[in-house]
């Protein structure tokens, strides 16, 4: 499994809706991209249907199958099942009470048995999806499952890490506002790792994490690690502009001080250009490797073991970052400013072959 503070090269991927076939194909296919880091979905309302009945089948098997493989998990946690919920919302349907706060005390000793259960094999427990796009919860909801969450996981597991919900964004208008900003203040010392998303093309997701997602945490003293959990772009029939998004968004994450950096997704979900759903795959739904999901793999295998060493960026909108471990130095650089055309830059090393 990967070490502690080492940079995680991640994927996501859903496990939990595919065959026997599928699951062995996209097993292998993130054995070969070198991801060492896999989110998925652990459905609280599939693996605890009643209060007090379980089926384990699903959990058990994707553990041992990772663990086989080498590759961390990122368990993301929800929804909520009709029983946790008050007796008013049960007939509201399943997107309201699957997204509605349960019960007190419930999420939290939920977390506690699955703790247990998997004590020492599975890295982040990660407190729903999204919770800044439900209009189902408030603010002290969720912070309140985030703590019964953190509380019962630290009781069963206290190596394990948990992470805060995914935040979708800091500035989409679908957000509630400064919901992450209060959550982040307010839950501070129950989460280890701050998790957000910011879907979206380079320039955007360049502009929102110098701009916008640091500054915050500079402001509130926000010192847990934070990376970005469930980001892309579409690709939508360019998937070379797919596959240069996922070379800059991944280094730069990096650069930045991000602790991971997990795609999104694996395997498209159809194959329906217009569909977004269907284009975010570094591979199509029949499981062909799009450029994207080369270029991860070479950055995968690349850069695993190096630390960020600097930035050498000349000229605002070009990018030039240093990597290096004990044996070697490695460059990325680009150009987002057409119009400053090719830098030449002269870099000083102590290699001596190339």
């Amino acid at each position: 499994l990967p070490q502690p503070g080492e940079f995680l090269f991640g994927m996501n991927c859903h496990f939990s809706y595919w065959n026997d076939y599928n699951f062995n194909l996209a097993l292998q296919a993130m054995i070969a991209a070198h991801v060492k880091l896999v989110r998925a979905a652990v459905y609280w309302d599939h693996i605890q249907y009643a209060p007090d009945k379980f089926r384990w089948e699903y959990a058990d098997r994707l553990v041992k199958s990772l663990q086989k493989s080498g590759i961390a998990h990122n368990w993301c946690v929800y929804p909520v099942p009709k029983w946790a919920v008050p007796e008013n919302v049960r007939d509201k349907g399943y997107s309201v009470f699957s997204r509605t706060a349960p019960m007190p005390g419930l999420y939290g000793k939920f977390m506690e048995i699955l703790a247990e259960r998997y004590r020492g094999k599975v890295r982040y427990y990660e407190v729903w999806n999204e919770a800044d796009l439900l209009k189902t919860i408030t603010v002290d909801d969720y912070i309140r499952v985030l703590r019964e969450g953190y509380e019962g996981v630290k009781k069963s597991d206290p190596g394990a890490l948990v992470t805060t919900t995914g935040f979708a964004s800091l500035v989409h208008p679908a957000v509630r506002k400064n919901f992450q900003r209060d959550v982040l203040r307010q839950a501070r010392g129950f989460y280890d790792v701050h998790a957000l998303h910011e879907h979206g093309g380079f320039g955007w997701y360049a502009s929102i994490i110098d701009n916008q997602v640091l500054p915050l945490r500079r402001r509130l003293g926000v010192t847990a690690p934070w990376y970005t959990n469930e980001t892309v772009t579409s690709a939508g029939g360019q998937d070379r502009m797919q596959a240069e998004t996922v070379f800059k968004k991944i280094l730069f994450s990096f650069a930045r001080g991000s602790a991971s950096y997990i795609w999104y997704n694996l395997r498209s979900k159809g194959r329906n250009p217009n569909n977004a759903e269907h284009c975010y795959g570094l591979m199509t739904a029949d499981f062909q490797p799009k450029f994207g999901y080369g270029v991860f793999s070479a950055l995968a295998g690349l850069y695993a073991g190096v630390k960020f060493y600097g930035e050498l960026s000349p000229f605002p909108g070009q990018y030039c970052f240093r990597f290096r471990d004990n044996r070697r130095i490695l460059l990325a650089a680009w150009n987002e400013a057409p119009s400053l055309g090719t830098t030449p830059m002269v870099v000083r090393t102590d290699g001596t072959e190339a």
